[in-house]
């Protein structure tokens, strides 16, 4: 339990916020979608005979993922519409978690949490939970560039924002306007 003097007497009930973790997430709509799924060799059988299959050759046969399973439950008919979104329960997919599995909807993001565990989110969560990140891999004039909530890029038109566009500092965003403001650092694009 927290204590401190911000609890509120009486009550368990506090408020928190999220500390700002950069997270990797990539948007599963199909088997094979998971940048992670065929990032590995696997062991397996071939007429008879074990052999090493590349990660290219389980992924040009359609073999499962490696993050993202294929569902399957006993107790679940792969042609029963899902609870959550509609869709049958065969173009579902599922990720083992060390709290049990989770049915993974097609448009559902995959998180990479900070001890490389992942996990599905949907999307209207996800939403309203994260923002693109940026980090500071340069300064402009590289081939890509991020700074704080910017996303540059240098091409043949100058150094820009790759959302908006714009040769300004500040905040730019995937999502809604960019807020244009001087760089704390004193740095120009």
């Amino acid at each position: 339990m927290v204590d401190g003097p911000d609890r509120l007497a009486g009550t368990d009930a506090m408020k928190f916020k999220k500390k700002p973790v950069v997270i990797d997430a990539t948007q599963w709509f199909k088997n094979g979608d998971h940048s992670e799924d065929y990032s590995s060799d696997q062991d397996g059988f071939e007429g008879g005979d074990l052999r090493v299959f590349t990660g290219a050759e389980r992924k040009l046969k359609g073999w499962e993922g490696d993050i993202v399973r294929y569902f399957r439950r006993p107790d679940v008919d792969g042609e029963t519409a899902c609870r959550h979104c509609g869709v049958r329960m065969h173009e579902h997919g599922w990720i083992d978690t060390k709290e049990g599995g989770f049915i993974v909807c097609p448009g559902d993001w995959v998180i990479t949490g900070v001890q490389g565990e992942n996990y599905p989110c949907k999307p209207d969560i996800f939403a309203v939970t994260y923002e693109a990140a940026c980090l500071d891999l340069q300064g402009p004039g590289g081939a890509e560039v991020v700074h704080g909530p910017h996303l540059w890029t240098a091409d043949e038109t100058g150094d820009h924002c790759k959302v908006c566009g714009d040769g300004v500092w500040g905040r730019h965003r995937f999502q809604g306007p960019c807020e244009i403001q001087p760089d704390p650092q004193g740095r120009t694009p």
